[in-house]
């Protein structure tokens, strides 16, 4: 019974650490992207290893396609093995 309630609250602790790590995430690369385009106004999702990048200018998703690579090695020198290995966007 003990093992059991102890396994929940661990379980609680996994979640908010999952959570943590995802908006650590998602806040370095829209700063990333920010420092290139400072005007920029989007929205960044991280899931699993893809950034989803939303935006209304398609003028700015051309800018961030283009220097797409730049700002994923950015982002490796950055977070390390938890670095996005792709950029993605949506509407």
């Amino acid at each position: 019974m003990a093992f059991k309630k102890i396994g929940n609250v661990l379980g609680k602790f996994s979640n908010t650490r999952k959570s943590l790590k995802q908006e650590y995430i998602n806040k370095a690369a829209s700063d990333l992207i920010m420092r290139f385009f400072p005007r920029a106004h989007i929205k960044v999702e991280n899931k699993e290893k893809t950034i989803f990048i939303s935006t209304k200018s398609s003028v700015l998703k051309n800018e961030i396609y283009l220097r797409k690579d730049k700002i994923l090695s950015e982002l490796q020198a950055q977070l390390g093995k938890n670095a996005p290995d792709k950029i993605s966007f949506r509407k």
